[in-house]
């Protein structure tokens, strides 16, 4: 994606998904990507969760086993975590993000719990006005449960929160549909949203709501960040070329050496002689990714799959099953989680065998 890429889903449990969350980043390349209740707690070492060539940034609710949100930001991406802003009440990652070429601007990440009392608004207000006296420029989005397709919770919130501090909500598309409900609860807001080239969803049967994202202008585009990797090539190693490099070899010479010790060591010197005619160590620049052992073609296809039972789903494509689409993406999911867990198992056991 061109520009700095924000996006942000509720995963509804990290632990089980991360690899398929890896495979999002690979897949859609996001500079900034925060998952929603995460479920983690003390117990859960951020090192279980890294990913290549991203930093960690996360909040752990703390007093039960819900919410939490954990953010992964790209090493190319400059920026602070904004600890002096009070939010104890609100469930949310505060960043300030330095890019060249331009001002810094702030991003939050923000939960909210559908159980939230009256008061949850109020610490909201408190924390963008926090946000509002450090940068003219903020982009907030998350999991709100405010439903915006519903035209009297739509107003109720434009005037308590949007009008008062400025702020263009971007998402107009449901971000969750179940059991033939649509909802817009997932919610991308910006102070400045001329400077946003795209806001949109994409969409993600790995959970029952979709990726909420925006891109935002850069002034001054970043290199892409590559990997140079060495390997060696061993396409001249074919059985018509050894026979041409060993054919003239005077291998009787080394009878006239005085000691066995001297042999063998000429017989080595002259084997990875003629070794090195045949193979060569070259480097190249790669795309930085790692994906998992398990994730390969095949669970990536049963993916797609999945993502096109949800859009038929959500898009009510083929009308005639419409009743049974929820019912077959369940299995779906529940079917491939099964398949991942069992292979992701088969590839911890063959990686400890090398051993």
């Amino acid at each position: 994606m061109i520009g700095l890429s924000i996006a942000h889903l509720n995963v509804r449990g990290l632990t089980s998904k991360i690899d398929e969350v890896k495979y999002l980043l690979f897949k859609h390349d996001f500079k900034i990507f925060c998952t929603s209740e995460t479920f983690l707690g003390s117990r859960n070492s951020s090192a279980f969760y890294d990913i290549t060539d991203y930093r960690i940034v996360r909040r752990d609710r703390g007093f039960n086993n819900g919410g939490g949100l954990l953010c992964y930001l790209h090493k190319s991406v400059n920026f602070k975590v904004v600890s002096t802003i009070d939010c104890h009440s609100v469930e949310c990652i505060i960043l300030k993000i330095i890019p060249t070429g331009s001002k810094p601007f702030l991003v939050s990440f923000v939960y909210r719990p559908p159980s939230s009392p009256v008061s949850w608004e109020n610490e909201f207000c408190n924390v963008l006005s926090q946000c509002e006296s450090i940068s003219e420029e903020v982009v907030i989005m998350g999991d709100f449960n405010i439903n915006l397709l519903d035209q009297k919770q739509k107003a109720k919130w434009n005037n308590r929160i949007c009008k008062p501090y400025s702020l263009s909500q971007l998402i107009t598309k449901a971000t969750r549909v179940v059991d033939n409900c649509s909802s817009l609860i997932d919610h991308v807001y910006s102070t400045r949203p001329n400077i946003l080239i795209e806001s949109d969803i994409i969409n993600c049967s790995l959970s029952d709501h979709d990726i909420i994202y925006t891109i935002r202008k850069l002034g001054v585009q970043r290199a892409k960040v590559r990997e140079k990797i060495t390997f060696v090539d061993y396409s001249r190693f074919t059985p018509e070329n050894i026979s041409l490099v060993f054919s003239d070899v005077r291998w009787d010479n080394l009878l006239y050496h005085s000691t066995s010790d001297v042999m063998v060591e000429k017989f080595n010197q002259q084997l990875l002689s003629l070794v090195s005619q045949l193979v060569s160590v070259k480097s190249r620049f790669v795309k930085s990714k790692e994906l998992p052992v398990w994730l390969d073609k095949e669970v990536q296809n049963e993916i797609k799959k999945r993502e096109n039972f949800k859009k038929m789903e959500s898009g009510k494509i083929i009308r005639s099953k419409e009743i049974l689409l929820p019912t077959l993406l369940k299995r779906k999911r529940n079917n491939l989680s099964g398949n991942s867990l069992k292979l992701q198992n088969l590839a911890i056991h063959e990686s400890f065998g090398q051993y």
